[in-house]
């Protein structure tokens, strides 16, 4: 796996990997009964939204940097290094 479009956590490579993160928004017109009558239905709001990128290749990954900034666009980039998580269960019968 060398680029992974992140839609949700298991989604995300379980090792070190490099990802960019950039940012777009859409915009929601409100509902007819939001301007004729304030308080009912939606109003006009805008959605924020993130895209995550993984990569597992360090080179490739330097060179989607290198085009981000070329084209001057918005992205934060970052090596993720993800937290192993162990957990215990511990059951006590009859005595406390």
């Amino acid at each position: 796996m060398i680029k992974t479009n992140v839609t949700c956590p298991g989604d995300a490579p379980n090792c070190v990997h490099w990802a960019i993160f950039t940012g777009t928004s859409t915009s929601i017109p409100g509902d007819e009964r939001s301007r004729t009558s304030p308080g009912h239905g939606y109003p006009e709001h805008t959605e924020h939204h993130i895209t995550y990128v993984a990569y597992t290749d360090k080179q490739e990954w330097e060179e989607a940097v290198r085009d981000l900034t070329k084209k001057s666009l918005g992205f934060f980039a970052c090596e993720i290094r993800p937290a192993h998580i162990k957990s215990q269960i511990i059951v006590n019968v009859g005595t406390t």
